[in-house]
């Protein structure tokens, strides 16, 4: 799973046995992966728009990825991404590091207990993917990992509490055997729907907002009559409220303003805050 350790590494084994670091020297090597200078974030999100990332790394796999963190300033901002989905970076960009996994970290291994070992970079669709683990791995800044109890942590609404410059690189999941097919019949279910009620094919970041309480975001956004708003090229779905749409060349500040626009109308007409689900970083 890991490399071999050799005579620089330790384990510190806590006398709970839940949490192993592993640590190593902070030595200068060479990365092996992709870094990248002033690389366009437009190019890594679903919105195809956004600035540009100071830097842009690509790790090769974990270790290189554990060398290039161990190694840069420890105020260096670090920016983790996936498929850049949920992503809006602002068109001044982003002045630090961005972490992409999309590709990396992507292991699956049946450990001898049936459970499974997951990388971060695998994606997961239709499901809860917490209701199902028993223990993450992290790594932090200083290039350390972790194995952490899913009880140690804040669970919320699709949101996992992590502790600051710690980073999830794995989970280990309990699945349960599937005789009749179910899952494969859920998801199937679920790509049936989604392609029914969601604008797919078109430049978007999926759900822009949280579902309050009892309700949904998109019931309120169509009742406040915002299918169709329009700032510049940045468009709310007509298909499905809660998407904004890319129509073609739209900026980050223009899809900001959109969400900008959408919370205070229906705070205005219905009394009720939406929370944004789309993280927003970067600069103006």
């Amino acid at each position: 799973m890991f490399r071999e350790m050799n005579e620089f590494d330790k384990y510190i084994v806590h006398t709970t046995g839940r949490v192993i670091e592993m640590s190593k020297p902070r030595h200068k090597s060479a990365i092996r992966g992709v870094l990248k200078h002033d690389e366009p974030m437009a190019n890594h999100t679903s919105w195809r728009a956004g600035g540009k990332a100071e830097r842009y790394f690509e790790p090769a796999d974990l270790d290189d990825l554990r060398d290039y963190i161990a190694n840069i300033p420890a105020d260096e901002p670090l920016l983790w991404i996936g498929l850049g989905s949920n992503l809006l970076v602002r068109d001044g960009g982003f002045r630090g590091t961005v972490v992409a996994i999309n590709g990396v970290l992507n292991e699956l291994e049946i450990r001898q207990s049936g459970q499974v070992r997951v990388g971060v970079g695998v994606p997961a669709f239709g499901m809860e993917t917490w209701d199902i683990v028993t223990s993450v791995e992290v790594l932090n800044r200083s290039g350390q990992q972790k194995i952490r109890s899913r009880n140690e942590f804040e669970i919320g609404y699709r949101h996992v509490q992590l502790t600051e410059d710690e980073w999830f690189i794995a989970a280990e999941l309990v699945l349960q055997v599937d005789k009749q097919n179910i899952a494969e019949q859920r998801i199937r279910e679920l790509l049936a729907k989604r392609s029914a009620t969601q604008p797919t094919g078109q430049l978007s970041c999926g759900s822009v907002f949280r579902n309050p309480p009892d309700d949904y975001a998109a019931r309120l956004i169509e009742s406040c009559g915002l299918k169709g708003k329009r700032i510049g090229n940045a468009c709310v779905s007509e298909k499905h409220a809660n998407f904004i749409i890319n129509m073609g060349g739209a900026t980050a500040n223009e899809i900001e303003q959109l969400i900008m626009q959408i919370k205070d109308v229906v705070m205005r007409e219905c009394n009720v805050e939406l929370a944004p689900e789309v993280r927003i970083v970067g600069d103006a």
